[in-house]
């Protein structure tokens, strides 16, 4: 499955910019913005910002193993390796 992706857009923040240039002041404040002041926004946006996800990496590690059988060979090590937390690099 082919994905299509707009190197325009890398953030929200890019989108929320492009929407801001193409939409109306008061239409884009009002879907932008928050109500009171926006004391809404900024209370959803900071219980958002305290979630963490907690990788629970190697547990169990003594059963865990990276052998791979590919097309009916046996591999002791990984047959690839994937972009692991390429994001962290950005």
């Amino acid at each position: 499955m082919a994905m299509n992706f707009n190197l325009d857009f890398l953030s929200v923040d890019d989108l929320r910019k492009k929407a801001k240039s193409r939409i109306r002041k008061f239409a884009f404040e009002y879907l932008d913005g928050g109500c009171n002041e926006d004391i809404s926004l900024s209370r959803n946006t900071a219980v958002i910002r305290k979630i963490q996800l907690q990788p629970r990496y190697l547990s169990n590690y003594d059963k865990n193993s990276i052998k791979i059988k590919v097309m009916g060979i046996q591999f002791n090590t990984p047959f690839g390796i994937a972009p692991v937390r390429l994001q962290g690099l950005m």
